[in-house]
């Protein structure tokens, strides 16, 4: 019985238990993934070049001279994650 002074602690055992063993390994073993995805926007400057509105993927490559394809899944990566959100083709910050 929850007393409504549960820790944070107690909170993410209470949700762990409720994913499956399977994706909690899969979680652990690729969540360097977002670590690393995060780390490439920010040496770009993404969240900058999105401050005034919505671009393009291939409009954010261009100004960060990088690989659009590859840009892209980056960003899609952090868009699954919360970091950024996708409206159709176009991130936003």
């Amino acid at each position: 019985m929850s007393t409504g002074s549960d820790s944070s602690s107690e909170r993410a055992a209470r949700a762990s238990d409720q994913i499956p063993p399977p994706v909690v390994l899969y979680h652990l073993a690729t969540g360097h993934y977002i670590s690393r995805a995060l780390l490439v926007a920010a040496k770009l400057g993404v969240a900058d070049l999105l401050k005034d509105g919505p671009r393009h993927y291939r409009d954010l490559a261009a100004s960060t001279g990088t690989h659009a394809p590859a840009l892209n899944r980056v960003m899609r990566l952090l868009v699954s994650v919360g970091v950024f959100a996708q409206v159709k083709r176009v991130i936003l910050r």
